[in-house]
């Protein structure tokens, strides 16, 4: 026997599919599931843009401070544990869609935090990237 989670997993996972019907949505444009769902319902989304007015050196120090920050095994576990425990509870003791509803979001905001912090650690990549030089047969194999 179905129980309401069930059911409105089901009603969710049909809105989505026409959604995705009607925008004719790509994995170009939604990578992810949750990409989609945040442009869709207009929520916060990953990115950039409030590093763009730094300097090279500040916005590699913050990227690579943002890496610090998602490799430490503490920032790690607590973010897996809140999700762990969300999850948990959303799917075992939601007694009302309300707490479903207010369960997804916390683990959407969750999920959001460790994604920015993986964005910003790639981006420590490619301005380190940007501090080096070519040699000249790096250059060579080039053309």
């Amino acid at each position: 026997m179905a129980t309401w989670i069930d059911k409105t997993i089901d009603e969710d996972l049909n809105s989505l599919q026409k959604m995705v019907q009607k925008e004719k949505c790509t994995q170009e444009h939604y990578p992810t599931v949750s990409k989609a769902i945040r442009e869709w319902f207009k929520g916060v989304t990953i990115s950039t843009d409030f590093i763009n007015e730094m300097t090279h050196e500040e916005r590699l120090d913050f990227c690579e401070k943002s890496n610090d920050v998602l490799q430490n095994p503490s920032f790690k576990r607590t973010l897996d544990y809140l999700i762990s425990q969300q999850v948990d509870f959303t799917v075992k003791q939601a007694e009302s869609m309300e707490q479903v509803l207010f369960g997804r979001a916390t683990i959407n905001g969750l999920s959001l935090v460790r994604e920015q912090f993986e964005i910003m650690a790639a981006l420590a990549e490619e301005e380190k990237l940007k501090d080096t030089k070519m040699t000249k047969e790096e250059r060579m194999e080039v053309v």
